[in-house]
């Protein structure tokens, strides 16, 4: 997300009916008449126009799809928040669109801005200028639309290539390489001579000489684009040259390609033992078998051009990008590892650390990062790999890590944002006397937001039954002191999960609950310095580890024996 002092990216001015001529404050939020609109509406409004600008520059085709106007704590002033593509870009944006819009005030209102002196047509030029620089090719454009219509977390990496997927569930793939191309497979430069005769030797009609140009001209062939990813016909297309003006119209025909036809195509990938090939093909009709005299193929590149097939100038857009990724990732495959998130201001990292340890225990390379320490596998990382708040994109990116634990603060979560897009399960840590409440409920409002699975939380409090209010019995698993707190008792009762912390023969036990049915029981954390009150807290930060182990989908069996062995594991 971007602020208006860090936004996005632009385009040409809004339209003069965005904002009215009246009433523009220095840093106020003036509400206009109906025949208008609110200035910070008609600002975000231009900037949202400017950045899809410049996302079409830079080839960023996902939508923005996030865009809010939030009243802040000052009178006057006003948050704009929305979804960027490139932060450098979008805070550019926010000073040309500021420049744009104040141009269609009256001239004493236009002092109220601080704005830079060059006019806004220089201004969206240099900013232009700036996103070409960061122009994607249309192969990594279309790989990166294909990941964010499926949801799955990537990063471009330059050259084409992007980082599809997180930590040991990551793949380096572009156009013709997946993370399963073998070296013998990968794409070399194009060699046409060399592959006619592979094609050849499979007994497929190639073009024997001359520009396919001049053979569509003199045989009356037309000339088509086969796509092929894995062997299999994907998307098609027919070009068509535009008389005069040496450019060509594109349009999809993949629905028409005879039977016949595909076979030829997938025998050619076979002999050419590539991912992805694209086959430029000539025949008299796509829809007909290709005949002995009137079907050549003409060419063929293992570094195919995607982006004719997602945008055609006529027919039906076809998911390329998805089928490419499809080859990494079958489908009801996860790209992203189990994450999981302990937020609150004090005990975090005790929960943290057994968590990490009852991880490595059960077999997982873990990343643990806590406001203290980074560490992989329980080793600590190399100092300098990455600043205070790059950890945990360190650690979503390293190819060793299966599993990932953060800790995060209230006021950092708030300040910062959680730097995941989601995670399967979490911790919400009681808020203790002095806590920001207003503050705690904000930052755990997003977490819930932010979790897909079972949220792990303190019965005998507000916090518990809000949790439950909203989540429901299945997407809780609930910390119980007392068996008999009420708000226990009808956990049980709808079915939901429940850790309860006991005493068996002056010995800590932890029992877990599943409705009425009781599963197994843990050992208690190990009696140390201190009270009962002290020993009370252990067991609880033991009991939200052991929670936050069942959400992130650890075996029973594995959690029992880690929580034998956790005395003897440095943590």
């Amino acid at each position: 997300m971007s602020q208006a002092d860090r936004p996005q990216t632009a385009s040409p001015p809004c339209e003069p009916h965005h904002v009215s001529r009246r009433a523009l404050l220095r840093g106020a939020a003036a509400s206009l008449p109906a025949e208008g609109a609110p200035v910070e509406v008609a600002l975000l409004e231009a900037v949202l126009t400017i950045d899809r600008a410049m996302r079409a520059t830079m080839r960023r085709y996902a939508d923005i799809g996030y865009a809010r106007v939030f009243p802040t704590a000052t009178r006057g002033s006003v948050d704009l928040v929305w979804r960027t593509a490139v932060p450098s870009i979008s805070g550019r944006a926010v000073r040309v669109a500021m420049t744009g819009l104040a141009a269609l005030m009256p001239e004493p209102y236009q002092a109220a801005w601080v704005l830079p002196k060059a006019p806004f047509k220089v201004q969206l030029a240099k900013l232009r200028k700036r996103a070409l620089r960061r122009q994607w090719s249309t192969t990594t454009a279309v790989l990166a639309l294909a990941a964010r219509r499926r949801g799955l977390p990537l990063q471009p990496m330059g050259d084409a290539y992007l980082r599809i997927g997180q930590g040991a569930r990551q793949h380096i793939v572009n156009a013709s390489t997946t993370g399963f191309t073998t070296f013998e497979r990968r794409p070399r430069r194009d060699h046409w001579p060399t592959h006619a005769r592979r094609l050849e030797a499979a007994g497929l009609p190639v073009l024997a000489s001359g520009d396919a140009t001049e053979a569509t001209e003199l045989l009356g062939l037309r000339r088509f684009r086969l796509l092929m990813v894995g062997s299999r016909l994907v998307a098609a297309l027919e070009e068509r040259p535009v008389a005069g003006t040496g450019s060509v119209e594109t349009s999809d025909v993949t629905d028409q390609v005879h039977g016949e036809t595909s076979v030829m195509a997938e025998r050619a990938a076979a002999a050419l033992e590539r991912d992805v090939v694209g086959i430029e093909f000539l025949a008299r009709s796509i829809a007909l078998p290709p005949g002995p005299a009137d079907a050549r193929i003409a060419c063929v590149t293992t570094r195919p051009d995607l982006l004719a097939h997602v945008f055609p100038d006529d027919g039906k857009p076809r998911d390329v990008g998805g089928a490419i990724l499809d080859l990494v990732y079958p489908p009801g495959e996860s790209v992203r590892i189990p994450s999981v998130i302990v937020a609150g201001a004090r005990g975090t990292a005790t929960v943290g650390r057994d968590l990490d340890a009852i991880m490595r225990m059960s077999g997982r390379v873990p990343g643990l990062s806590t406001s203290r320490r980074t560490t992989v596998g329980g080793e600590p990382m190399e100092p300098g790999s990455a600043g205070r708040l790059g950890a945990l994109r360190f650690l979503v990116n390293d190819p060793r890590v299966d599993s990932l634990v953060a800790t995060i603060a209230p006021r950092q979560l708030l300040g910062r944002g959680l730097l995941l897009d989601s995670c399967c399960t979490a911790a919400i840590m009681e808020a203790a006397a002095g806590d920001d409440e207003p503050t705690h409920r904000r930052a755990m409002d997003i977490i819930l937001r932010a979790t897909r699975g079972p949220v792990v939380v303190l019965s005998g409090g507000a916090m518990a039954n809000a949790v439950l209010a909203r989540r429901g019995p299945d997407g809780v698993i609930l910390i119980a002191i007392q068996a008999d707190d009420p708000t226990v008792i009808r956990h049980r009762k709808d079915g939901g999960v429940v850790l309860l912390a006991t005493r068996q023969d002056e010995t800590d036990r932890i029992e877990l609950w599943r409705g009425d049915a009781q599963v197994t029981s843990f050992p208690g954390a190990a009696p140390g310095k201190g009270g009962n009150g002290t020993r009370q807290r252990r067991n609880v930060r033991r009991m939200q580890a052991i929670g936050l182990a069942l959400g992130a989908g650890l075996p029973v069996p594995d959690i029992e024996s880690a929580t034998a062995r956790l005395a003897y594991v440095r943590r």
